[in-house]
């Protein structure tokens, strides 16, 4: 049995056929392959950004390195951060209306510390990190309006982070072999439930799962 320890922001359920509404500690076995529910939930507004950050407002560092190290380490953890910084941060890295590329790598360099520092050096992962890049939600189009800032610069500038980001993170991640790209692209508005927010964990699972199958083997 493989077991794949899940942390991420809301987007965590798509490791996960259903949506956990109980409590981190439940798990969907299949194939050979437990996914354990590290969060359900708990890190929903979880920046990649933040994951360097102890004093993080929703302490996803704390959480995910506390997790592990009271458990003696894992062998395969699933992550997906990055949708909070590209829907509503995304203005961290344009300067002036211009897309500053440099900022934007320093975010995914600092994903990459995490990674590789905290997670991969430090033994806290032995085998596996799987990370999912599947950022590009219809929903964006409906929730992206916040005050101060025009919805139509908004949505550009999310889309546009939101592209740079799964083009490049692939590049910058894996030169680690322990790294692991998971691609679930598109996302349809028939995986997205009615309210144009939450994905629907029924339809994007099976397409997650069948690609860490694959590495499992």
């Amino acid at each position: 049995m493989h077991n794949v320890h899940v942390y991420g922001d809301s987007h965590w359920r798509v490791f996960f056929p259903s949506v956990n509404h109980g409590s981190p500690g439940l798990f969907h076995e299949q194939n050979g392959i437990r996914m354990i529910d590290m969060v359900a939930n708990e890190l929903s507004g979880a920046t990649m950004y933040g994951l360097l950050n102890g004093n993080s407002k929703n302490g996803a560092r704390r959480r995910i390195l506390g997790d592990l190290d009271a458990i003696g380490g894992v062998d395969n953890i699933a992550l997906t951060f990055g949708e909070v910084d590209a829907r509503y941060h995304s203005d961290r890295y344009f300067v002036d209306g211009r897309f500053s590329a440099g900022r934007a790598f320093d975010l995914l360099a600092r994903f990459k510390r995490f990674i590789d520092e905290d997670l991969i050096w430090s033994r806290r992962v032995r085998r596996n990190v799987f990370v999912y890049t599947g950022y590009n939600y219809p929903q964006w189009d409906r929730t992206l309006l916040q005050p101060g800032i025009p919805i139509g610069s908004r949505i550009t500038a999310a889309n546009f982070m939101n592209e740079w980001m799964q083009r490049l993170m692939p590049t910058i991640l894996c030169n680690n072999d322990m790294v692991k790209m998971v691609f679930c692209n598109p996302i349809s508005d028939d995986d997205v439930s009615s309210d144009g927010v939450h994905l629907i964990p029924e339809r994007v699972f099976p397409r997650v799962f069948a690609q860490l199958k694959d590495y499992l083997r």
